[in-house]
């Protein structure tokens, strides 16, 4: 069973926004995906592993994010339900560069 968590990786530097990355966890071994998805602390509720939305300002932005992070995750959803479904054996690697693959197909 592969599971997938979304997690914020606030930036080193005060005052910049920090990275959704994904954790990939498939058989004990875990995966790292890093996003090019831009938050702030104060955008990202860590309890809920969710973004918030503010008030103002940067609220399209962060509604944008929040359906590319939806839509990724199904995307991931889909990659391990057709590897299940394939009946061979698969690794956390082979979930994350079929992930890969079908972002280069999108650009």
């Amino acid at each position: 069973m592969a599971t997938v968590k979304v997690k914020f990786r606030p930036s080193s530097i005060d005052g910049r926004p920090g990275t959704i990355v994904y954790f990939v966890t498939h058989r004990r071994i875990v995966r790292q995906i890093t996003t090019g998805y831009k938050v702030f602390p104060c955008e990202w509720d860590e309890k809920t592993s969710k973004l918030i939305v503010p008030d103002k300002g940067r609220t399209n932005t962060i509604k944008d994010i929040a359906r590319r992070i939806h839509r990724d995750i199904n995307r991931l959803e889909k990659i391990v339900e057709s590897l299940k479904n394939n009946g061979d054996e698969f690794s956390t690697d082979t979930i994350v560069g079929l992930f890969h693959e079908a972002d280069k197909g999108e650009s």
